[in-house]
């Protein structure tokens, strides 16, 4: 891949990482906004089984690990509340920015391998949509590429990749672009 793309998706990983924070502080502020300091909610809700709960586990399971406790007063015994660790959602968020702009290098490396003449159309910030164009003999290709930031059922985020091909402007899916190669 073009030494310049590259370089220009590695700058985005700042901006992929305000993505990941923002993604987490979302899902806290929803579960401030239910529970306000209710330091046992995440383990009321997360055992519940209705689709209130379902929903509510969900979230547990994505801000559970940024989560630490906080006491209010000075007594062992009295009470805390939980709070956003601030460490732990920085770090999450820089192994997040490496982790995506490197998938996403790798899933551009795979398409554009076969085309030359490859530059940078648009990049958005985070690398979110990357729109590139090259030419594969006399063809021009476009490829957009999106990324999408999903939960699974159980509360794990995941990255989906899904490419938008178009050959001299007819649309090609990712395996038919391959074949015809």
């Amino acid at each position: 891949m073009n030494a310049n793309i590259k370089s220009a998706l590695e700058a985005e990983k700042v901006n992929a990482a305000a993505e990941f924070e923002k993604y987490i502080r979302e899902y806290w502020a929803a579960f401030v906004a239910e529970f306000g300091d209710d330091t046992w909610a995440l383990d009321k809700w997360s055992y519940d089984f209705t689709s209130r709960g379902e929903y509510f586990s969900r979230r547990r399971r994505v801000v559970y690990g940024f989560m630490r406790a906080h006491k209010t007063t000075e007594d062992y015994f009295g009470p805390s509340i939980q709070v956003l660790d601030e460490a732990a959602v920085a770090k999450a968020a820089a192994e997040y920015a490496n982790q995506t702009i490197d998938q996403m290098i790798a899933k551009l490396e795979g398409k554009t391998g076969g085309l030359s003449e490859v530059e940078i159309v648009s990049i958005s910030p985070g690398a979110l949509e990357v729109n590139l164009r090259g030419k594969r003999g006399a063809d021009l290709v476009t490829i957009e590429q999106r990324k999408i930031l999903n939960m699974s059922s159980h509360g794990t985020l995941f990255n989906q990749y899904p490419a938008l091909i178009y050959v001299n402007g007819k649309r090609f899916s990712e395996a038919a672009f391959k074949r015809a190669a």
